[in-house]
């Protein structure tokens, strides 16, 4: 949002004192394709977006601070491409 390139930052406990409006009108855009769940919920949103979109690959972000978790993420959607 900012178009600063850096490590990810640990979160914050009150977002609305970080950023502009701007960049939270441009975050709130961005989450419109955000798929957040378990792995059902997941499998149900990955469904939905392919069918609303008609893409025909994914690309799959997750900035997460906690590296364990990022990880368990990716494996969680790899899981639900798989099958």
């Amino acid at each position: 949002v900012r178009g600063e390139r850096k490590l990810t930052q640990p979160p914050i406990d009150d977002i609305d004192t970080y950023w502009t409006p701007e960049e939270k009108l441009r975050a709130q855009h961005m989450l419109n394709f955000s798929i957040i769940g378990d792995r059902d919920e997941i499998k149900r949103g990955v469904d939905a977006l392919l069918e609303r979109t008609n893409a025909d690959e994914l690309m799959i972000v997750s900035d997460m601070y906690d590296v364990d978790k990022r990880l368990r993420s990716f494996e969680i959607i790899a899981d639900v491409v798989k099958n």
